[in-house]
């Protein structure tokens, strides 16, 4: 951890025990909240003053730390370093850590392991591999026993499954987003940088995942069953509210944001370039996926 300097510290030789204790207990505690503070003042710029902010964040035109929120004053007690926004990927992993506090199951996005998971690919993938070779089948046997033993069961048990799960959400997203993110740049006619594009839209996958966390949080604890309405209700509500927040970060907002940062752009470049880059994307995941498996079972069967 990098040692800040304090506004008020000046070496603790010269200090009595208990304020060397103080400005060290300062120290951990600006430690600590420094990365929350930015998370906060990221988003408080995208969500007031985006325009601003990609606008100092693409072009330079201003120092970042030098853009406003309220947490400044704040972050301004506690140490003297730059009040820098998170990057892009780090604002990503925030709003995925976020969706994971809150209790919200990746599982059920719309997310590659998720759909492995749903569809049981993986398992009918192996399933098929082991009736090719009788070696296959051995090899698969054994890592399958090997897994379900209880020492290794006692050993994943150690892990935190949402955090193991916020991870690889991680991961996942940082690799399709930089698909997507370059067929956005080749679809928009390279009219911005393929730095610019992926930075803009690991900002708006972070601000969905973190809206995301919120409204899951919100309807955890709310409920109709006093308007007499179904259990289900709330999570057709959450449905509808995902969909527009996940609408208005991939297109809605975009389509106003980047006309407005780069002169040679159209809304309607934005939004068709958002929509059939998103279109391969979805059609190269269906085919890894349940189109791999099906292919794998079909010539499985003629070969039989």
């Amino acid at each position: 951890m990098p040692r800040h300097d304090h506004p008020f510290e000046r070496g603790d030789a010269g200090h009595t025990p208990l304020l060397a204790m103080w400005f060290q207990a300062r120290t951990a505690i600006a430690d600590l909240l420094t990365p929350v503070l930015a998370a906060l003042k990221t988003l408080w710029l995208l969500f007031f003053t985006p325009r601003n902010f990609f606008h100092a964040f693409c072009f330079h035109t201003r120092a970042l730390d030098r853009l406003l929120s309220p947490v400044d004053p704040l972050w301004r007690a506690l140490s003297r370093e730059a009040r820098r926004p998170l990057d892009p990927a780090h604002f990503l992993l925030f709003g995925i850590l976020a969706a994971a506090l809150a209790g919200f199951d990746f599982d059920n996005s719309n997310q590659l392991l998720g759909l492995l998971q749903r569809t049981g690919a993986v398992d009918s993938a192996l399933d098929t591999l082991a009736r090719q070779s009788l070696t296959l089948e051995e090899v698969i046997t054994a890592g399958r026993t090997f897994f379900a033993h209880p020492a290794v069961a006692a050993v994943r048990s150690f892990f935190n499954l949402a955090v193991v799960a916020a991870v690889v959400e991680l991961l996942i997203n940082l690799f399709v987003l930089m698909l997507f993110a370059y067929l956005f740049y080749l679809l928009a006619g390279r009219r911005l940088s393929a730095t610019h594009s992926y930075g803009f839209w690991l900002y708006m996958a972070g601000l969905q995942f973190f809206t995301t966390a919120v409204s899951f949080l919100f309807f955890s604890f709310f409920s109709l069953s006093q308007l007499g309405l179904p259990e289900i209700a709330p999570n057709i509500f959450f449905w509808l509210l995902e969909t527009g927040l996940r609408l208005y970060w991939r297109y809605l907002l975009p389509a106003f944001l980047l006309p407005r940062l780069f002169a040679n752009l159209t809304t309607g470049r934005v939004l068709l370039a958002a929509l059939v880059a998103r279109t391969i994307l979805a059609g190269l995941g269906w085919f890894l996926t349940i189109g791999l498996v099906a292919l794998a079972t079909l010539v499985g069967a003629l070969a039989m």
